[in-house]
């Protein structure tokens, strides 16, 4: 919870998180004291949609993990890195801020693809295009 006194019939706010639910309310108030709290407003603000990434990478590196690397995206404040096997879902294999991520050990003799969705704060963005590997044993 926040309060801002100010002076003025209006005010720009500043610093929030895009995908982040806010409610705001007002209240006068003068020097004969405090009128009647408005009703509140909620409200999502959206910024801007981060592209996709470009460039997407896979190598496998040592001790059965994969290297994903990408070119950054504009507007992206962090990426998520999704892997999956064939006939199964889309999982979460890194959050970063970076444009590279290593994942956890997966397993050998498996087929693996790869994407990097964007993220603007809260607000999912563009995804990348997909690449696939086969796991060789270390």
């Amino acid at each position: 919870r926040n309060t801002k006194t100010m002076e003025r019939r209006s005010i720009i706010l500043r610093s929030l998180v895009a995908g982040r639910q806010y409610a705001v309310s007002v209240q006068a108030g003068n020097d004969g004291g405090w009128g009647r709290m408005s009703a509140v407003a909620e409200g999502v603000p959206a910024g801007p949609r981060a592209a996709a990434p470009g460039r997407l990478r896979i190598a496998q590196v040592s001790g059965q993990r994969v290297r994903v690397t990408w070119q950054a995206s504009k507007d992206a404040t962090r990426y998520e890195v999704q892997r999956r096997r064939v006939g199964s879902g889309w999982v979460r294999a890194a959050w970063t801020t970076r444009t590279s991520a290593t994942t956890d050990r997966l397993r050998a003799g498996r087929r693996w693809t790869f994407r990097v969705q964007a993220w603007h704060q809260l607000v999912p963005g563009g995804r990348s295009g997909t690449l696939s590997l086969t796991m060789r044993p270390d």
